[in-house]
């Protein structure tokens, strides 16, 4: 091992001491790529001194000159600890795709380094150090090498040993330019999203987009003297619980293996040892697990509390009694995700900060969907503070209004009852904006990858039906929405709830295609019984038997929800990691049946909005438009009435929908009212999701336009 990491730091260093690149991507997305050689001030150091001739320090002499005590493995012991390993995982993933002990791993850096300390420049006055970029560009060729090979072994020239195509992308939309991890971290030129700092990444020996790395709680990797600190931390908090796990077994106690969540503590991991104890036993039954491409490999059947924790083409790590580093590689132009295990798992963050001072914490309340509840992300007073300025907003487009809908202009729906507001720049909204920021692994705030701060109000029976937060392409838009491709898209959602609604009050958010975790006895989980139980108690006296209210309280009570308490925070992703749309994150507000709910959300995107410079826009979008005959100003407002005659038994329990976004009921004799605008798609679709009928809206009036099947 040793010998194989210092071939592909030689490898690394020769090949960067001559050639390194910069990609770019260009503002609009026209011209997409461009390679420009980095800049000599970025990588190279002229020297003088003696009168003898200029000269270009290596990349390595650089990392010398940073990290050169932090690597000395020598000052401390903890890094020869045999029960902690490096665990590399592609972004998203709970598996590790390869596992390297990290005393030979962290040795073989060492001496990789100090091997190039006579190949490098004197060292001058004031030392330079890598940027962040070029750490990537060097992890990304370190891994690259050591898990693909391609490096000559000094013993005839043979290739060094490696496991080929570990950590490799698993998308069936790979890059077919590039095998193993370069091939996962440059995902190709129509899968690369652009990216504000997209301009600064440094190109490997072959061309190659660097990953960027975190570690499991979303700290972005910048430096290796970073990346040092955190494994010497790590290796000391795994010593120090083996010899209590040994002590233990001396004193002929039941051995227990405490897992760290994080280097740094918090004040609520004393609370926690016992549950996560009980959880990462469960671990080692799991038969499912969600790769970064959203692909879901099945051994039995679905767990749903649960994801596994092996992987056959991982190096076996030595004993139960041992520890990772878990490191995880996010492709260029991607964002980091969190990769939970099991219900109940604690993420600590030390590193993000509440109003107070207090760590926040994520705690996994449910696999599929991924949601967390977030604990100490805001206050009470922040809580208030939102709620009083958005009854005090007077602008027209940012006061409480009723809510509405729609990718291009506002459709008011007739399901969704509630009214909202907007918070884009005030100075509390900015302060939780960036601290959603910060929770999700960005380690720079950008507004363009954030909506405004929506306030909601819920009043007495108001709800809004099952919706998915990521928003469905529009052929014409120029805007590319798809982010499975080079498109953004909303991939995170935060939810901020500021009132305490009781257990019988409704209001919660329900997830309707995620299971309920409910342990009561007297819990009823049949829809009609649960029906009749409700209306007999008189809980749900205010809404209209058989109502779209009603069916939804039933679908709230027997579904995944997450109930409203001041000041709670609930966080869940819409993407898979490779941008794929997550449909499992459907979800709705439940009916309010007593009280009032207010709430707030955030929806945060991979890739700037349309607004701003960097979004990702469709390739020939100009030429498509001349085929259609379309412009912006086609897209007119028209109101649009949506109703079933009962004349076709296909269309019994029929429903509506704009595009493939659910939409509302379309039974027999109901009807739905929306706003919706010229060039939108509507489908009629069976329970099975078969599509029975599909309008589209070509032509604009001023007078109600109705749609009958």
């Amino acid at each position: 091992m040793a010998g194989k990491a210092l071939l592909a730091f030689e490898l690394i260093c020769f090949s960067w001491l001559f050639v390194v690149y910069g990609r770019h991507i260009i503002h609009g997305g026209r011209e997409i790529l461009t390679i420009k050689r980095a800049e000599a001030r970025e990588l190279k150091h002229t020297h003088n001194g003696g009168g003898g001739p200029p000269c270009d320090r290596s990349v390595a002499d650089f990392v010398l000159q940073e990290t050169v005590n932090g690597l000395d493995t020598s000052s401390s012991s903890s890094l020869s600890s045999p029960s902690l390993w490096v665990s590399l995982h592609r972004n998203g993933e709970v598996d590790a795709c390869t596992n390297a002990p990290v005393a030979l791993t962290m040795q073989s850096l060492d001496q990789a380094l100090h091997a190039f300390r006579g190949k490098a420049c004197p060292q001058p006055e004031q030392e330079q150090s890598l940027n962040k970029y070029m750490v990537e560009s060097l992890l990304t060729e370190f891994w690259a090498q050591s898990l693909d090979g391609g490096s000559a072994a000094a013993n005839g020239g043979a290739a060094a040993p490696s496991a080929p195509l570990q950590c490799a992308s698993t998308d069936t939309k790979k890059n077919k330019n590039l095998a193993g991890f370069r091939g996962f971290c440059d995902m190709g030129l129509d899968r690369t999203v652009p990216q504000p700092d997209s301009i600064h990444l440094v190109e490997g020996p072959m061309g190659n987009l660097p990953c960027r790395f975190y570690t499991r709680e979303g700290v972005r990797i910048s430096s290796l003297e970073q990346l040092v600190q955190l494994v010497q931390t790590k290796a000391a908090a795994a010593t120090a619980a083996t010899t209590a796990n040994q002590q233990r077994e001396l004193s002929d106690d039941p051995p227990r293996l405490k897992v760290e969540e994080d280097a740094a503590t918090t004040k609520d991991d004393d609370n926690n040892d016992n549950k996560n104890d009980e959880n990462d036993a469960s671990t080692t039954t799991t038969t499912t697990t969600t790769t970064g491409g959203g692909e879901e490999k099945t051994n039995d059947e679905i767990n749903p509390t649960c994801a596994s924790s092996s992987n056959d083409n991982t190096t076996t790590q030595s004993s139960s009694s041992s520890f990772s580093f878990d490191l995880y590689a996010v492709p260029a132009g991607r964002v980091f995700m969190f990769a939970p295990k099991f219900v109940g798992e604690i993420f600590a963050l030390p590193h993000v900060l509440d109003q107070t001072g207090q760590p926040l914490s994520l705690e996994v309340l449910s696999l599929q969907p991924r949601v967390f509840d977030i604990h100490n992300f805001f206050s009470e007073s922040e809580a208030q503070e939102l709620i009083d300025k958005a009854i005090r907003e007077q602008s027209e487009t940012h006061k409480l209004h009723r809510s509405t809908t729609g990718t291009i202009g506002a459709s008011v729906f007739n399901r969704r009852t509630s009214e909202n507001a907007w918070d884009t720049h005030g100075t509390r909204a900015q302060v939780i904006k960036k601290r959603c920021m910060s929770a999700l692994g960005f380690d720079e705030y950008y507004e363009s990858h954030t909506d405004g701060l929506q306030i909601l109000r819920y009043n007495l029976t108001t709800a809004y039906v099952p919706h998915m937060d990521y928003l469905t392409d529009v052929a014409r838009e120029k805007y590319d929405y798809r982010s499975e491709g080079r498109g953004g898209n909303r991939f995170a959602t935060i939810l901020l709830y500021m009132s305490d609604l009781e257990e019988s009050w409704g209001g919660e958010t329900v997830f309707s295609k995620g299971e309920r975790h409910n342990n009561k006895t007297d819990h009823i989980e049949d829809r009609d019984e649960l029906t009749r139980h409700l209306r007999e108690s008189g809980e749900i006296s205010m809404l209209e038997p058989g109502s779209w209210e009603e069916t939804m309280t039933i679908t709230c009570r027997t579904k995944l929800s997450v109930r409203p308490q001041k000041s709670r925070a609930v966080l869940f992703y819409s993407q898979f990691p490779n941008g794929t749309v997550d449909n499992s994150s459907e979800h709705g507000g439940c009916p309010v049946l007593q009280g009032t709910k207010w709430a707030a959300n955030l929806w945060v995107w991979n890739a700037a909005r349309k607004e701003f410079d960097h979004a990702p826009f469709k390739f020939g979008q100009e030429e498509e438009e001349k085929k259609v005959g379309t412009s912006e100003g086609s897209f007119t407002s028209v109101s649009a009435l949506f109703f079933n005659s009962g004349q076709d038994e296909r269309f019994n329990g029929a429903r509506l929908y704009w595009h493939d976004q659910y939409f509302g009921e379309l039974g027999v004799g109901e009807s739905v009212r929306v706003n919706t605008y010229v060039t939108h798609v509507w489908n009629v679709k069976d329970r099975q999701g078969n599509t029975l009928h599909t309008w589209t809206i070509n032509q604009a009036s001023s007078e109600e336009q109705h749609f009958t099947v």
